[in-house]
């Protein structure tokens, strides 16, 4: 079916196709499609109200807020927790009261608006400043962003901050966004330790004695070590991209060092 444009861009922002083959979510957003048309409709239709016979329509408001809170609903169950900031208050409200959020429970949230910026680590505050101030700018539509919150333990947590825009003013101006915060430390730390793994591996291999050279599937040097530099005569840099029949005696195994060969 044809979707609302607006509908169709918060679909591809939010669900994956797994999601979208259920037949829940199937009826759910076919129940929101409806309703999108059914409120351009009625704007369309406005100028001419005194020709509408009103009791043949249904409230389209009541139907749209009906579809939002599933909308937040849905977004509850496939993520962690759903938020919503207002430009106008600059308040952040959080709809899912049964999770904690950084250990704190939803009532503290709610009674200091400022909490969340207060345990957002002071070095990544930037970031987040600034993602706000492209939206006033009208610069962007939807963001992604990764960056650190200090739990209520003390602990540091990293967290995935997605959101889009929902709202805006007459005059264009960004009104309200809606999005979700997830926990994602555990994959953080994971792509630290392979980080960690990654150069202790190349440490060892670039001071090893055995001289090292790796090229990819056209044959073309991809990363070599400083055995095989100096067993060579070329820099790392000469190397790089070099092909490796450009080094290599064909059929032997030794390689020329600037017109001398190199056992």
């Amino acid at each position: 079916m044809n979707l609302n444009k607006l509908l169709e861009k918060q679909i591809k922002q939010w669900l994956d196709n797994d999601c979208l083959n259920q037949e829940q979510v199937k009826n759910f957003i076919n129940a929101v499609n409806d309703s999108y048309n059914a409120q351009m409709m009625n704007a369309t239709t406005h100028a001419s109200e005194d020709k509408i016979n009103k009791p043949d329509y249904p409230p389209v408001n009541n139907r749209v807020k009906a579809c939002e809170s599933h909308f937040r609903q849905v977004f509850e169950k496939i993520s962690d927790n759903v938020w919503e900031f207002d430009f106008s208050t600059h308040k952040t409200y959080f709809s899912n009261t049964n999770n904690q959020l950084l250990g704190y429970g939803f009532s503290e949230f709610s009674s200091n608006e400022n909490l969340w910026w207060e345990r957002t680590i002071e070095e990544d505050r930037v970031l987040v400043a600034r993602n706000r101030e492209s939206y006033l700018r009208g610069e962007i539509s939807h963001h992604v962003l990764e960056y650190r919150v200090m739990h209520k333990d003390g602990t540091i947590r990293w967290v995935m901050d997605r959101g889009v825009l929902i709202e805006a003013t007459g005059d264009n101006k960004p009104s309200k966004l809606m999005g979700t915060y997830t926990d994602i430390t555990e994959r953080k730390h994971g792509e630290e330790l392979f980080q960690r793994e990654e150069q202790k591996y190349l440490s060892i291999i670039a001071n090893m004695n055995l001289g090292l050279l790796e090229v990819d599937t056209e044959e073309n040097v991809v990363f070599t070590n400083q055995s095989f530099c100096e067993m060579s005569g070329y820099e790392y840099d000469e190397l790089i991209g070099k092909r490796a029949s450009q080094i290599y005696i064909k059929g032997e195994n030794m390689a020329y060092q600037r017109g001398t060969q190199v056992q």
